[in-house]
């Protein structure tokens, strides 16, 4: 088995749970990208991680991918009804 075989796998289970389960895969996302941000900009800007803020973006970051699920949502109510 490749490296692309395995991403290819990835991929479709991830375009999967979100067909099924988007509320679901939104906290993922916001799981996800909030902590990956948070690490990355804690090296940039102090060239260490303080695990104990990221524990914080992580306790946030659901409310955060459901708020993200929100907007996309009322973004698309709009778009609808002003067709």
């Amino acid at each position: 088995m490749d490296l692309g075989t395995i991403v290819e796998g990835m991929w479709h289970s991830y375009k999967t749970l979100h067909q099924n389960h988007p509320l679901v895969g939104a906290v993922l996302d916001g799981e996800v990208a909030y902590i990956m941000g948070d690490i990355g900009s804690q090296l940039l800007k102090e060239r260490r991680i303080d695990w104990r803020k990221v524990g914080y973006t992580a306790a946030l970051a659901p409310t955060y991918g459901l708020a993200a699920y929100g907007v996309v949502q009322t973004g698309d109510v709009v778009g609808n009804v002003c067709k």
